[in-house]
């Protein structure tokens, strides 16, 4: 999975979606993957839509090609926009209100992409509240039937685009060709994986090619990465006992530091205009070797910030 790849675009399309809810994070996660990219050119990416972020797979956030969102829509929205019901109707948000809400996103980004905040004031100049979780909902309902997605950054700010302007209508993808995809870059995982990863309801699935690991790997992993997040069950990577102090609940997954193959501890960083100060915090002692290969890898993220990096070992 954290195989090297030429381009952006080329790693999110052997992951086929990546968690995104942390949009830095989103895009280190892409990074790692791209030997020699930065986070301005991966920003840029999605900025200019040839990367799509969205909220797709259990209606959470996702970095995502064009093409395949077109094609992932038809198969995962509506398990989404159904599983929602409770909470529409706890925000008095009726099928008539979300339609409309609809029209009115539509509307507003006809004349060009707009910020959250300002589709929050279409909303409210055409008669609908957008207070409290309401917006939200309705942005992500938008995304979910097909209608918007994002747009360009306006400075560090993200915007909202219309959909058609990202990309053309796709014939929706069957669950096999996407069981296909999500196993083929996803070594070790299950069917009860690949089910808790797209939120779909259970099925029967076709037999998979047998997929072989890769070497192990030491790296900086970003919060909610798909080496963890891709996995319902992840002791394959993260010894149960150290499981909480990665996932503590409500599904955050933190910064994870990975060496040669396995999650040994966590990391956190500061930035300053020319420099990235990395600390790690390990589960169990580290040796001279490990200390060298983590100060490798802090200096593979320090160069995708275009920032010299500096790396401390806090081994409590």
């Amino acid at each position: 999975m954290l195989r090297p790849h030429p381009t952006p675009t080329a790693a999110v399309r052997w992951l086929l979606a990546a968690q995104a809810q942390d949009l830095p994070a989103a895009r280190w996660a892409i990074g790692l993957r791209v030997p020699g990219s930065t986070d301005a050119a991966i920003n840029q990416a999605i900025s200019t839509g040839e990367i799509v972020r969205t909220h797709l797979l259990r209606g959470t956030w996702q970095l995502v090609l064009p093409a395949d969102l077109g094609r992932l829509l038809p198969l995962v929205a509506p398990t989404v926009l159904a599983g929602n019901a409770r909470r529409y109707q706890q925000l008095r948000l009726d099928g008539a209100t979300l339609e409309r809400a609809d029209a009115l996103l539509c509307g507003a980004l006809a004349s060009g992409n707009q910020t959250r905040k300002a589709l929050g004031e279409a909303l409210a100049a055409g008669g609908i509240d957008p207070t409290g979780q309401r917006l939200p909902y309705m942005l992500q309902h938008a995304e979910l039937c097909g209608h918007i997605c994002s747009g360009e950054m306006h400075g560090k700010k993200p915007t909202y685009a219309l959909l058609r302007d990202r990309t053309h209508t796709q014939p929706a993808a069957s669950l096999a060709a996407v069981a296909a995809r999500y196993f083929s870059s996803r070594p070790r995982a299950t069917d009860d994986d690949f089910f808790w990863w797209t939120g779909l309801p259970r099925a029967p699935l076709p037999p998979r090619p047998q997929t072989t690991d890769e070497p192990p790997s030491t790296h900086l992993l970003p919060a909610f990465d798909e080496q963890l997040v891709s996995y319902r069950h992840r002791d394959h990577i993260l010894d149960p006992a150290h499981a909480r102090r990665i996932n503590a609940g409500g599904g955050m997954i933190a910064p994870s530091v990975l060496l040669r193959g396995r999650i040994v501890g966590r990391w956190r960083r500061k930035v300053r205009a020319r420099h990235v100060d990395i600390t790690v915090s390990p589960f169990l002692p580290l040796s001279a070797v490990d200390h060298g290969e983590l100060s490798a890898a802090a200096a593979r993220y320090g160069a995708f910030l275009a920032r010299e990096a500096t790396l401390t070992i806090s081994e409590r």
